[in-house]
């Protein structure tokens, strides 16, 4: 663990993606949860516009 933060001080750009990719994460699970609670689906928004796109 130590070693992993001595890591993130010489690498500035890594630790930013890093979080860039956490908080992407965090808002597709975020988005995923608001639509089956929204729509109560057993499918989320993306399969549910995957499928629309499909069909038309």
């Amino acid at each position: 663990f130590p070693y992993y933060i001595e890591r993130l001080s010489f690498l500035p750009e890594a630790y930013g993606l890093q979080l860039v990719l956490i908080l992407f994460t965090l808002i597709i699970i975020l988005t995923t949860l608001f639509c089956r609670i929204l729509f109560s689906y057993n499918y989320d928004c993306f399969t549910i516009k995957f499928h629309s796109s499909i069909v038309n």
